[in-house]
């Protein structure tokens, strides 16, 4: 299977598993302007994790030697249960974020990326993650 194929198969089942988009990229090191000038700015936050490991974050042949693809997804978070927002009927009351609401999304991304994977491994043995 060539590569084109490989990606077209991989993009398609990405959407079939409910991710919103699906993207990929050589596995290249990032400049990183921007990201350390956020992080200078302290816009991460609370997140100090983001501060750490700044050039594996930047460079993927430092996560994995020899990778020559990042596949990225993007996943909005809906919840079946969840009502569309609708402006409060009192102001005295506060609302649940839709992404707190229904199954931790961290578990909801990594049993689908975990589905991904198999998939990804079914096709292409040699793959590495």
């Amino acid at each position: 299977m060539g590569n084109s194929e490989l990606t077209s198969c991989i993009r398609t089942e990405a959407l079939q598993l409910g991710f919103d988009a699906v993207g990929f990229a050589l596995a290249q090191p990032l400049p990183g302007v921007q990201f350390r000038e956020w992080l200078d700015r302290g816009y991460h936050g609370e997140m100090a994790y983001m501060a750490s490991n700044v050039e594996r974050r930047l460079d993927p042949s430092q996560v994995l030697p020899g990778a020559r693809s990042v596949i990225s997804v993007a996943l909005l978070y809906r919840h079946p249960h969840v009502a569309p927002e609708t402006p409060p009927d009192r102001f005295d009351r506060g609302r649940i974020s839709c992404y707190a609401q229904g199954t931790d999304y961290h578990l909801v991304l990594q049993n689908k990326l975990e589905e991904l994977l198999s998939f990804i491994q079914r096709l292409s043995p040699e793959a590495q993650t």
